[in-house]
């Protein structure tokens, strides 16, 4: 099955995109791991309950992720320390997705599933 974007829908919302022909392949994976989460999706796509718009929007995101951790890959952290003199300073960095996974955020999920996502507003009777 089809990717839902392009790498040059990609390098549209990420210009310093580098890689187009990964980024290719990484859309097409995206794609499937969408619809093994929502195996409606594309039917949904195709009633207009879902904007294809939105797996695009979302397979770009993930993809951007997966690629911009691929600088880090297999790191989890990283910590480095200077010392000059009587001081010392110590930086620690820990990287949210050191394997360059493909995944969605809870705004992405509740996207796909058609659940609004934010605030509500209510009024309660007699106020």
């Amino acid at each position: 099955m089809a990717a839902y974007a392009t790498a040059a829908q990609l390098k549209e919302r990420w210009p310093a995109l580098a890689d187009e022909a990964l980024a290719d392949v990484l859309l097409e994976d995206a794609a499937l791991w969408l619809r093994t989460w929502f195996p409606d999706l594309d039917a949904r796509i195709n009633s207009g309950v879902v904007d294809a718009g939105v797996p695009a929007m979302i397979s770009c995101a993930m993809v951007k992720r997966a690629m911009l951790a691929d600088q880090h890959e297999g790191q989890a952290n990283q910590q480095s320390t200077a010392t000059m003199g009587p001081f010392t300073a110590t930086n620690q960095v820990a990287y949210a997705n050191p394997e360059g996974n493909l995944y969605l955020t809870g705004q992405e999920s509740d996207a796909l599933d058609g659940r609004p996502s934010g605030a509500a507003s209510m009024e309660c009777e007699g106020m």
